[in-house]
Parts: structure tokens; C-alpha cells; sequence
């Protein structure tokens, strides 16, 4: 299609020129399909398309590009729609600080997808991913972002009337700053700043100033999440025994204050606030109708954002939002998309979870919904899966219908596969075993790829369940979905002479995901025939394994060599080097264990003592329990019993 962009005005012609070179559209000033964008007093999103001219509703500027859009999908089927979106800000978080960097290129194509989404807000994650002057091992060897990549990064958001928003840590989850030497007088314990520490003062004034100022915004997001072990390192030691919530209380008055010197707008993760005050400090303990403790004061202009990525039940999002609601009126609420599950993304949880908490945030009058993007334990999950759960939250969000037909059409423009292909990648961890809609986040995926095959510790897990057959299934499956995609004329090639714009680049992501299937049909159960067969003195069998073993190595070289590929489609290199070490891991110890097998056949030793010891369940499981699965999203544990994390 041809569109006419000369009744658009000068500030939003460029965000919309951005989305239709995109999706391969025309753009003219005196032919065309002309375009006219009516503005509404209140939150509404229309498209109507009368008399050959295309008009666009809405308040704010991503409304139009989410009707553009909407009409790019379905032609004159849109030409009447009409949404009401449920949030004044809809929002998402990027975790930038798992080891995968994003290029800047791959952050423009995401700020070019949310906004014609309709998502006007970005917060990027950055622990200690951005420059701070005189503070060299900031971010030293992570791939962080220098001053003028943020500031090209937030004028480019701003071309779409995007709100780029900072989200650093101000307290805890500091582990890799904290590491070097250097920083050995900042540290309380672990991962937390040693709170009161003038040298620690000095260093956030220079973090709060220095990363604001890459920004439009006045909002920052300051973290304060999860510092557990808070005043029980060198602060317990310099001060005495003093109750964590007055350390914590202290520590934020005292950053709030640096905000309010530089006219910020702070917001925290409210779990410590709610933890030190709840009977049992747990996030989620709170009874019904809980009262705040007494004294308790949030700062005027503090915002809580209230994150919960796990609960299916309704009443959990209206009890907490609601506790929330009697500390200060300005409550977010942040859902998870779940990308951070192990190697592949858990949409089924995502999905469950987002209906109960987003119906709770709008019955409750939440202002602002953040849907969070982690990727835990080295982004092994590649950050393209995202777009199913983006396009999900963003449907929730203005109203819309989540049924196949409804996310068909934001699919095609950012994919060219379908929803019934993406929850293939569901699939890998939603198998025989787990809960309904995974409510437990089993990853089955990556510990029977990773775990090593004689030492089987998930082969306990798994007996019985018929993992082998659930993969092959799931392979012929993918394959089908592949090919339908490619030879069904649904993928369009990537433009690459349009660096920056790209169409359809989910075939590599599909193929990738297509080989992981396979792998996994062949070495999810081999550990188990590994032991049966050691143990049945079955030579010829073992012999036959040590040939497949082979085979599966070859093949798992060439899955690493396709994640690496996805890794440097999206992100800067520094990181992807754990990633390299796992995958290569995996090739050596498969190398191992053949060299190990065919030792023991050849009469070289008389036993194979790994196979020697008894298996044993990863979680014990009780009889007649239907869920038999497990989650273990560290590495760490998964490929040994051994100590792999300090001394």
C-alpha cells in the first residue's frame, strides 16, 4: 500500500514513516491513502476509514501508531475499531543486565515494535550497564552502554513519543560491581551496598546524575529489590545489630533525597517494603485486610511498583494491590512475560498470570502496568521470544481480545509464524509432569539439556514420563511450522540493505528452537538407558550408545553455533562468552562420556563408578502427586553436584 503522511504532523510523521518503511509500505506526499490523526480529551484508540481517507484516534502519540497498525493487519476490518485502553501508562522492563546487551540497532527495532504496539514506556534495566566517570570497573568487561549510546537510543524512542526510562539498582543485585577489589570497601555482604557509607553516598549521587542525564525523563527507577541479607555483612559489624526496615527506611530517604535535588520522579520495587512489614516476610504473606505498620510513611513522591509474575488466582493481585493502595496512591504494577524460565520462554504461566494480575490492576485503578522482560541465569533464552507475551500484555492492556485470530495479525508483522507456532516454544517445558499452565516454572528443557549423562541428577525426575516420544513429537512439529512459514510464502526475506530493519527474522529463532527439539528427543532419557544398561552388563547396548553420543555431540556443535548467531543478531559479545562455555561444556562432557564408556568396554577399568551411585529424585515427589517435574534455572546446579559458585 501507498500511504499520503502530508496531513501528519511534523512530530509524528517521522515515528510513523519509521513503522511503514518497516512493514514495507510506501510513503508519499501526494498519493496515497491519506492519513489524518484526530485527537481524543480521554484515552481511546480508533481507526475509520471513510471515503479513501484513513483516520487514526487517540491521545497520545503510540495510540496512533497502535491504530496504524492495527489497520496495516486487517485493512477495511479495521476501519471501524475502536479501544479503550484500560491504563494511563502501559509499560515494559528489558533486562539489559543478565550478560545479553542489546545492540543498539536491536533496542530501536524493540522501540519500533512497543510503540506500534502502543506501549509509550521502556524501562532498560541497567545494574551497572551505563558509564560513570572515574569509575572504571562499572560495568568493566559487560558490554555497557556508553553516555551517547543512551542518548541516541532515548531520541530515537522519542520520535515515537516513547518514554525511555532508566532502571538501576540503587542497594542490592550489584554482585558484579562489587566483585573487583576496588569496590571491597562499598560492600555489606554479597550483592548490597553497605548502606550509610559515605564512600557509598558518593558513588550513587554520581550513578543517579550521570545515568539521568542520557534522558529525557525525569522518572527513574532506583530497584531496592531483594536485598535480604541487608546490615548483616560489614554494616552488622561496623554498627551493631540494627532492624533491617530501619536500615532500608534510612537508605531510601536518603537516595529520594538526591532525587528530589535533581528534580527525578523515583520508583522502587515495594517486595522489601512489604516484606520487612509482613508476619511471615514473606512478598505475598499479607492477610486480608492488612493494615501498614504503624510510623510507616512512603516519601510524597515515591512510586511503588508491586511486581508478581506467579500467582493464577485473582484474589492474590486484589489483596496486595490493595495493601499497596493504603501506603501510597502511586502503585504500578509489573507482570512477567516469563522469557527467563531456563532456554525457553514459559508463555503458558505468562499468560495465566497476566489475565488475574491485569484484571486486578485495572478493577483497582493502577495507573501504570509494566510487563517485565528478565532473562535470569545468562539469557539463555534468546530475547526474541518476547514478542508473544509483548503482543499478549499489549492486548490486555487496550482491552483486546487474546484469541488466535486477535494475535494472528501482530504476528505476520513481526514474525510470520502463527500463535499456535510460538506456543511450540511453550512446549519445551510444558510437558507430561508439570502443572496446569506450568504453574510450578518447570524447565525440563534445560536441565535434561545440560545435565550430564552419567551422572543423571534429574533422570529420577523424568522416569517414566516418556520424554523421549513428547520431543520427537515436538520436533516433527516445529519442522511442520517451519516449513509452512518458509515454503507457505509467510516469511518475506530480511531487507539487508535496510540495516536496522528487519522483517520476519524468526525463521532463525524456529530453527534454532527445531534442532533443541531434536537433540532433546535423542538425550533427555539417555542418561536413564545409559544406567539401565551399565547396570544390565548389556555391552552391545552401551557400544550403541557411545555411536549415538557421537552423533549428538556433532549435532549439539551445530546448536551452539545457531544460538550464537541468535546472540549476536540481538546483543554486544561481551556475555555471550558463558554461554559459549555452557554449550561448549555440553560437547565436552558428551566427548567424556563416550571416552568414559567405550574405556570401560574395552577393559580399560572394571566399573564406571558415576554409574555406580543410586539415582535419586532432584525434588522428592509424593505418590500419587500428578506433578512430577522440578524447576532449576541455575546452571550451576544442573550440570554438577559438585561446587561450581565459590570456594
Amino acid at each position: 500500500m501507498k500511504f499520503c503522511l502530508r496531513e501528519v504532523r511534523e512530530e509524528y510523521r517521522r515515528g510513523a514513516e519509521e513503522i511503514l518503511k518497516e512493514q514495507g509500505q510506501e510513503i508519499s506526499d501526494s498519493a496515497g491513502i491519506p492519513i489524518v490523526l484526530k485527537e481524543y480529551p480521554s484515552a481511546k484508540v480508533t481507526v475509520r476509514c471513510e471515503d479513501g481517507i484513513l483516520t487514526l484516534g487517540g491521545s497520545r502519540q503510540v495510540h496512533y501508531y497502535r491504530a496504524l497498525s492495527r489497520f496495516l493487519q486487517e485493512g477495511e476490518k479495521a476501519a471501524q475499531l475502536e479501544e479503550t485502553p484500560l491504563f494511563r501508562d502501559v509499560a515494559v522492563m528489558l533486562d539489559l543486565s543478565r550478560n545479553g546487551v542489546m545492540k543498539i540497532s536491536e533496542l530501536k527495532s524493540e522501540i519500533r515494535m512497543m510503540a506500534s504496539m502502543g506501549i509509550g514506556q521502556i524501562l532498560l534495566y541497567i545494574e551497572d550497564l551505563y558509564q560513570v566517570e572515574g569509575r572504571p570497573y562499572f560495568g568493566a568487561f559487560r558490554g555497557r552502554y556508553t553516555k551517547e549510546e543512551l542518548k541516541e537510543a532515548d531520541e530515537y524512542a522519542s520520535l515515537f513519543g516513547v518514554e525511555l526510562i532508566p532502571c538501576i539498582q540503587t542497594l542490592a543485585h550489584l554482585r558484579t560491581f562489587l566483585r573487583w577489589e576496588e569496590n571491597k570497601g562499598l560492600c555489606d555482604v554479597g550483592d548490597i551496598l553497605l548502606a550509610g557509607n559515605p564512600e557509598v553516598e558518593k558513588l550513587l549521587r554520581e550513578m543517579i546524575s550521570q545515568v539521568s542525564a542520557c534522558f529525557r525523563t525525569d522518572k527513574i527507577h532506583l530497584g531496592m529489590d531483594e536485598a535480604f541479607q541487608l546490615g548483616k555483612g560489614a554494616y552488622l559489624k561496623e554498627h551493631g545489630y540494627r532492624e533491617p526496615f530501619e536500615i532500608m527506611t534510612e537508605h531510601l530517604h536518603k537516595v529520594y533525597g538526591m532525587c528530589m535535588e535533581l528534580g527525578l520522579e523515583p520508583m522502587i520495587w515495594s517486595d522489601m517494603y512489604i516484606r520487612l512489614m509482613s508476619p511471615d516476610g514473606e512478598y505475598y504473606g499479607l492477610t486480608e485486610g492488612q493494615e501498614p505498620a504503624d510510623g510507616v510513611k512512603i516519601p510524597d513522591r515515591l512510586r511503588l511498583v508491586y511486581w508478581d509474575y506467579y500467582h493464577h488466582d485473582k484474589e492474590t493481585y486484589d489483596r496486595c494491590i490493595s495493601f499497596h493502595k493504603k501506603l501510597t496512591e502511586q502503585v504500578s504494577f509489573a507482570c512477567g512475560g516469563w522469557t527467563w524460565n531456563g532456554i525457553a520462554p514459559n508463555y503458558a504461566k505468562a499468560a495465566a498470570t497476566m489475565d488475574a494480575g491485569i484484571q486486578a490492576a485495572a478493577d483497582l485503578g493502577v495507573d501504570q502496568v509494566i510487563c517485565t522482560l528478565w532473562y535470569d541465569n545468562g539469557a539463555e533464552t534468546p530475547m526474541q521470544t518476547a514478542v508473544y507475551p509483548l503482543i499478549y500484555f499489549s492486548q490486555l492492556c487496550y482491552g483486546a481480545s487474546v484469541k488466535d485470530e486477535a494475535l494472528e495479525g501482530w504476528l505476520a508483522m513481526y514474525s510470520g509464524y502463527r500463535a499456535g507456532d510460538y506456543r511450540l516454544l511453550d512446549a519445551f517445558d510444558n510437558t507430561p509432569g508439570v502443572l496446569a499452565d506450568n504453574e510450578g516454572a518447570d524447565n525440563p528443557s534445560k536441565y535434561l539439556l545440560f545435565q550430564d549423562i552419567l551422572l543423571g541428577l534429574f533422570d529420577k525426575q523424568i522416569e517414566g514420563l516418556g520424554m523421549t516420544q513428547y520431543y520427537e513429537e515436538l520436533a516433527k512439529k516445529l519442522a511442520e511450522a517451519h516449513y509452512q512459514a518458509s515454503f507457505g510464502k509467510r516469511i518475506v526475506p530480511v531487507d539487508k540493505d535496510k540495516p536496522g530493519y528487519r522483517r520476519y527474522a524468526a525463521d532463525t529463532l524456529f530453527r534454532y528452537y527445531q534442532r533443541l527439539a531434536q537433540i532433546l528427543a535423542r538425550k533427555a532419557e539417555l542418561g536413564i538407558r545409559v544406567y539401565q544398561a551399565y547396570h544390565a552388563g548389556n555391552k552391545k547396548e552401551l557400544a550403541a550408545i557411545c555411536e549415538l553420543i557421537k552423533e549428538l555431540r556433532a549435532d549439539c556443535v551445530k546448536l551452539k553455533d545457531q544460538r550464537e548467531e541468535l546472540w549476536f543478531m540481538e546483543c554486544k559479545p561481551f556475555g555471550y562468552e558463558v554461554l559459549d562455555i555452557r554449550f561448549g561444556g555440553l560437547v565436552t562432557r558428551l566427548e567424556s562420556a563416550e571416552k568414559r564408556l567405550r574405556g570401560y568396554l574395552a577393559g580399560k577399568w572394571s566399573a564406571v563408578p558415576e554409574l555406580e551411585e543410586r539415582r535419586i529424585p532432584y525434588r522428592c515427589v509424593e505418590d500419587g502427586d500428578s506433578h512430577r517435574l522440578c524447576a532449576c534455572n541455575l546452571w550451576e546446579r544442573i550440570v554438577s553436584a559438585g561446587n561450581l559458585d565459590g570456594v
